[in-house]
């Protein structure tokens, strides 16, 4: 079979080489949209589609495309479809072609709003990149960032581009503008800074914004007794509050502070004896003078003396929490003839739930079962005991007198905050503004447990939020049972196997180390925020807790919600960053879901 290489026009060369598509195996080079259908005689006898390079067979007088006969040569069958004739010449038919090319088309770009129609021959100068008029065809940015944008964008993209030439307003230093209003804004010593605590203080320049700095009450610093081991930081205009409210701690801190260097001097004299080197026994008796402050005393009576003073003190630290505890629990200490038992509701291995009424008001009573001792129990009622706001559940009191011990807890007849959003989530009831409000309340309740310092609540989630109405819907942090405290004042807690973690839940360095702090309760509180805005979905829906876990040590993050507002879902992004200390705090939550415009919007009303 003879087939003669018509070749291709103009046109179809461009749209090869903008596609960079073999021809013989894509027909995208040749999907022209026509307005109006082609006739039946402009159609390939072979496939029934609009001729490309209409060939003219002299066996029968059918029209083939011209790629249809080389692909029917290429598949070894040498024979025409109609007539079967073997040998057969093939010519370019160039009054179809005309007739084709002149044909109306559209835009191969329509489907993205381009309105375009013309003839065939002219689509190939609409979209040229360089000369033609299209607005919908991929262009890159002039500035070399990499961006591709569509050419009617260009302008829109040229004012926002990170690359764009921009001059320092205060310095008037040319260059980029991400690196004018990046880096160099910390070199510029003119630059006007905000207060990065946002206390409310005017813009100044970045010497003035240093000095500040070391004033600011929003700025955070360590605790006063950090040489003690108290690793609390807080906000310079609460340290006077976390001072007064520690000071029992403190005190065992800087107790427990001064028998480490007593049994530091210890081991130095132990050392000094033991050893034969001069030049050692020189350094750990300059040491042993640093740390004591003696000099003249021989080494066996400073020697017992400091023993001697190790028991005192150790007596006295032991003396001081059995009476703190003992305390605290004097003044919770209510009436066991007061309260009234009514029904259980539920129970857990360590406590049973009931409802009863404690001086003629509704209340539940978390009683103990011997699976768990005194000491354990009553921590969640000395948890609550100091903290007292609005936005956590209230502690009525204990019984502790004689067994069954009991804690006493204000009722939340509306139950949690799960059951609730559940409950509407297939009609939708509650509008994302009420839910931003939620959001906001139970961050307010973990901002004040974050500025006191006092506990770690390592639960938080939908189901432990419960509701009340009393003007209004609120909502109260409940299921303090475990939580920790943080009485030596680590800003962290390892814990033991046997605690019960919520995986799905949980920050990164709790499932790799079960390392539990401040900044994992901000990584819960991202969890929350997704169970509220998706009406109490479980996070990681249709996942194992195995495949949970992996997507979080993967910093996998879920997708944002429908519904979702993106800045919404950027806060609870910021919340699952893998570094602890690049998550917000609480107070910065705050900021952001303060936005609320009207105020009526404050509570949602059943």
């Amino acid at each position: 079979m003879n087939i003669q290489d018509c070749g291709r026009s103009a046109a179809e060369i461009y749209l090869q080489k903008m596609n960079n598509q073999d021809p013989n195996s894509e027909v995208y080079l040749y999907d022209w949209n026509f307005v109006d259908p082609p006739s039946n005689n402009l159609m390939c006898s072979a496939c029934n589609n609009v001729l490309k390079e209409p060939t003219l067979i002299g066996c029968c007088g059918k029209h083939y495309c011209h790629w249809c006969l080389k692909n029917q040569s290429d598949n070894s069958y040498p024979y025409c479809h109609y007539c079967e004739r073997q040998c057969f010449p093939a010519i370019l038919d160039k009054k179809k072609w005309l007739k084709i090319i002149e044909l109306d088309v559209t835009c191969p770009f329509f489907n993205r709003g381009c309105l375009w129609t013309g003839e065939l021959h002219t689509r190939a100068a609409h979209i040229d990149p360089m000369a033609g008029n299209c607005q919908y065809i991929d262009t890159v940015c002039s500035y070399e960032c990499g961006e591709v944008i569509e050419r009617h964008e260009n302008d829109e993209h040229m004012t926002i581009c990170p690359r764009r030439p921009t001059v320092c307003i205060f310095c008037k230093e040319e260059g980029e503008y991400a690196e004018i209003y990046g880096d160099h804004k910390f070199k510029c010593v003119d630059y006007i800074h905000d207060c990065p605590n946002v206390c409310g203080v005017e813009p100044m320049k970045q010497m003035l914004m240093k000095r500040h700095m070391l004033e600011c009450p929003k700025m955070i610093i360590e605790c006063n007794f950090n040489y003690a081991g108290c690793k609390v930081w807080t906000k310079r205009k609460y340290l006077n509050e976390h001072l007064q409210a520690s000071i029992h701690n403190h005190i065992r801190l800087s107790t427990e502070c001064f028998l480490n260097q007593l049994e530091t001097k210890d081991k130095l004299f132990c050392e000094l004896a033991s050893s034969k080197d001069k030049q050692i026994q020189e350094l750990c008796v300059l040491h042993f003078e640093k740390l004591s402050g003696v000099t003249e005393e021989s080494e066996e009576r400073t020697l017992n003396n400091l023993k001697m003073r190790i028991e005192v003190l150790k007596k006295h630290c032991n003396l001081l929490e059995l009476n703190t505890n003992r305390q605290l629990y004097t003044s919770l200490e209510i009436d066991r003839n007061e309260l009234v038992l009514i029904n259980p509701v539920r129970g857990h291995r360590a406590t049973e739930i009931w409802m009863g009424t404690f001086r003629q008001e509704q209340a539940v009573m978390k009683k103990r079962t011997s699976e768990v001792s005194a000491t354990t129990f009553l921590l969640e009622a000395i948890v609550l005991m100091k903290l007292k706001q609005e936005n956590i559940i209230e502690l009525y009191g204990v019984v502790t007198s004689e067994e069954p011990m009991y804690i006493v807890l204000e009722y939340m007849f509306k139950g949690n905050l799960q059951q609730h959003l559940r409950k509407s989530g297939n009609t939708h009831d509650i509008p994302i503004n009420h839910l931003l409000i939620m959001c906001k309340q139970v961050a307010q309740g973990l901002e004040y447990i974050q500025v006191t310092g006092l506990c770690i609540h390592r639960n938080i989630k939908a189901k432990n939020i419960l509701l009340c109405m009393t003007q209004a819907l609120h909502c109260k942090i409940a299921n303090f049972r475990s939580a920790k405290c943080l009485s030596h004042y680590t800003e962290e807690y390892i814990a033991s196997n046997n605690d019960e973690l919520s995986l799905k839940w949980c920050a990164p360095e709790t499932l790799q180390h079960q390392i539990f702090s401040l900044k994992s309760d901000v990584w819960s509180y991202g969890m929350f925020m997704y169970e509220v805005i998706t009406y109490g979905s479980v996070p990681f829906p249709n996942e194992t807790n195995v495949m949970a876990i992996n997507r979080i040590l993967k910093t996998n993050h879920m997708q944002q919600p429908i519904g979702c507002p993106d800045k919404f879902y950027q806060m609870m992004v910021d919340c699952w960053k893998f570094d602890p200390w690049s998550r917000p705090t609480f107070e910065a939550i705050l900021d952001l879901l303060n936005h609320v415009k009207d105020p009526s919007d404050y509570y949602y009303i059943i």
